[in-house]
């Protein structure tokens, strides 16, 4: 068990289990329960390389809490997680391999205000839903595979309120 307090700034508590830590490939890592309140993000800013957020327009703002469960088995990385802030939240639940880059991922997100985030790309509150599949990043290579299928169901964009936006997205040798 873990639990760490810095008033009015940060409440964390999370319990698990490792298995196996001499064999970082084949480590277990068993429900990780984790409960964040971030009430002020401003020492984890502070605490940043000042490069790592320099030029990405992201900023971290306050108020935000983490909650649910993280594992690992071997090098994919297991997830279902809720964070919350400003009003909205965001789901994310499925499991990411780095190594292979592989990945099966489901998120939904409810009023999430992504200007919170990122104020410079002109988006404001986004309720979606899209479950993502695949291997690789890359559109370019043609080992790059990935299956998408998801709703906007709004998100205010600079002055426009843009609704219920169906999204089916198909990439395998090469071609969409």
């Amino acid at each position: 068990d873990l639990n760490l307090k810095i008033p009015g700034k940060l409440n964390m508590m999370a319990k698990g289990e490792f298995l196996r830590l001499n064999d970082l490939t084949n480590v277990d890592l068993h429900n990780l329960s984790l409960n964040f309140d971030i009430p002020n993000a401003d020492f984890l800013v502070n605490c940043l390389d000042k490069k790592l957020l320099a030029g990405t327009g992201i900023t971290i703002p306050r108020g935000i809490g983490i909650k649910g469960t993280a594992g690992m088995r071997g090098t994919d990385y297991i997830f279902d997680l809720m964070a919350t802030e400003g009003g909205g939240w965001i789901k994310l639940k499925g499991w990411f391999n780095p190594d292979k880059q592989s990945y099966d991922v489901d998120a939904q997100s409810h009023l999430l205000a992504v200007n919170h985030f990122m104020p410079s790309l002109g988006v404001g509150r986004l309720t979606a839903n899209i479950k993502a599949d695949g291997h690789g990043f890359d559109p370019f290579l043609a080992s790059t595979r990935i299956k998408a299928n998801g709703n906007i169901g709004a998100v205010q964009y600079d002055k426009y309120n843009i609704q219920n936006v169906k999204i089916n997205a198909l990439l395998a040798n090469g071609h969409a």
